[in-house]
């Protein structure tokens, strides 16, 4: 029999199997601060005759390393690290779970972040022969030779991606939480400091049908770790790392068979430490740029207001339909029609 588990009802039915479980078997390769409780793990029934064993991922410098430490000094779990684990498989004596759900604040809604908890669903596997099948899974990759040993090395070395993973992370939220909308760009590119506003501020254009499989990939890898960036990426020609992120409108647009061009002028914010160098793309100093969608409350609360994306718009659409390149330059060069800057 297979029942469906979906939300925090997984969290739950774990947590109900394992405290009255002699043998666990999980693996999963990112934990949360609190996963060892909510799960409880810690209730489990531990004797001589005990088998606790997990496989995590802690080279990928999404796993919190706090309760695997935990597990393995207090708990006594023994455990193998596997840099190529994506699966999620929670095995009991009398069942398996398996499914899409991490024990982590986004699989399971364990931690106390603004990150949303993603929609998850797992299936309780009760057949004692299916159970059996994953059991022999389990213990093949533990004892594959890309499953290693956690060391105190190794948690060391996790220690150190696990803070900058967080920091990078807590910088994207802050960079993607403004409260209101600003001053309209136009407003103020028209107003007497509207020379040093438009020699500041970049616009990038960039077809968003024209992406590089590397760059698909990159953003796809970067994503387990970075789960709140948009995932569909795109280029750009300069070095994105020299600007601020506030500086900079980036404008994707479609040219249809018709002819007609659209444009989204970006409700977005750009992550430029996350660049990324293409290879594909020799040395035209073309990089990969993570983004992610602004999220607001009231609709003019975005980077940009109304009138300025309208503004914004219809020079861009004037340029694409005068020169069909992707372009980087400044307002001032866009203002003025200024063909000399960088395209491809």
């Amino acid at each position: 029999m297979t029942a469906i588990l979906k939300g925090p009802d997984i969290q739950k039915f774990i947590k109900g199997v394992a405290t009255e479980a002699a043998n666990i078997r999980i693996a999963a390769p990112f934990w949360g601060a609190k996963a060892i409780e909510l799960l409880g793990l810690r209730q489990a029934k531990n004797s001589n005759k005990s088998l606790f064993r997990l496989i995590c991922n802690l080279e990928s410098g999404a796993c919190n390393p706090v309760p695997i430490r935990s597990l393995q000094t207090d708990l006594k779990w023994e455990m193998r690290t596997n840099k190529r684990l994506h699966a999620k498989v929670y095995i009991f004596p009398d069942c398996a779970i398996v499914g899409s759900a991490n024990p982590s604040a986004n699989g399971l809604a364990l931690e106390d972040t603004d990150i949303n908890s993603w929609h998850e669903v797992c299936c309780v596997i009760s057949n004692s022969e299916d159970r059996a099948k994953l059991v022999q899974w389990f213990d093949a990759l533990y004892a594959d030779r890309g499953s290693r040993p956690v060391t105190p090395t190794e948690l060391l070395l996790a220690e150190k991606l696990w803070a900058k993973r967080c920091k990078d992370t807590s910088d994207i939220i802050k960079m993607g939480s403004t409260d209101d909308a600003g001053p309209s760009l136009k407003k103020l590119a028209e107003s007497d400091q509207g020379m040093s506003v438009q020699k500041n501020t970049w616009i990038w254009t960039y077809d968003d049908q024209d992406i590089s499989d590397e760059s698909e990939d990159y953003i796809s890898d970067l994503r387990k770790t970075h789960r709140e960036l948009y995932p569909y990426p795109y280029e750009v020609l300069g070095d994105p790392k020299k600007y601020r992120y506030d500086n900079v409108i980036d404008c994707s647009y479609e040219r249809k068979k018709n002819g007609e061009i659209n444009v989204d002028v970006g409700p977005w914010r750009i992550y430029p430490k996350l660049a990324y160098k293409l290879k594909q793309k020799g040395n035209k100093g073309w990089w990969a740029l993570p983004c992610s969608k602004i999220s607001k409350r009231e609709s003019e609360g975005k980077l940009l207001d109304s009138e300025s994306v309208k503004w914004i718009d219809a020079m861009v659409k004037e340029r694409l339909a005068k020169n069909p390149d992707d372009w980087e330059g400044t307002l001032k060069d866009l203002i003025a029609g200024d063909s000399k800057s960088k395209s491809r």
